[in-house]
C-alpha cells in the first residue's frame, strides 16, 4: 500500500474483524491488504460468478424437471390404470344387468 492511497474508515463487525485478521495472518498480509485482495478479487472476474451461479441454477432447474417428468409419467400410468379398470367395471356391470334373472 503506498502513502498516496486513500484513506478510508469503516465499521464492521468484531466476528467480521476477526475473520479478517485471521486470513490476512495465514496469507502474511496486513489487514488492509487482505480487505483489499479480496474486493479486487470479486471485481475482477464478475462473469466468473454469475457463470456458477447460472451454472447452479440450472442444475436446479434440471433437477426439478428431471423429477416433474417422472411425477407426470406416474401420474399418467394411474390414470391409464383406472381408466382401463374403471371400463372393466362398466363392461362387468353391463353384462350383469344384460343377463336375464
Amino acid at each position: 500500500m503506498s502513502r498516496e492511497d486513500l484513506h478510508f474508515r469503516l465499521r464492521i463487525p468484531p466476528d467480521l474483524k476477526n475473520k479478517i485478521e485471521a486470513a490476512a495472518t495465514a496469507s502474511h498480509r496486513s489487514m488492509t491488504a487482505e480487505i483489499v485482495a479480496r474486493l479486487e478479487s470479486t471485481f475482477g472476474h464478475p462473469e466468473a460468478a454469475t457463470t456458477s451461479i447460472g451454472a447452479s441454477l440450472l442444475a436446479v432447474v434440471d433437477a426439478l424437471s428431471d423429477r416433474d417428468i417422472v411425477m407426470l409419467q406416474f401420474a399418467t400410468k394411474r390414470l391409464r390404470d383406472r381408466r382401463k379398470k374403471a371400463a372393466h367395471l362398466m363392461d362387468t356391470e353391463k353384462v350383469e344387468k344384460s343377463k336375464p334373472k
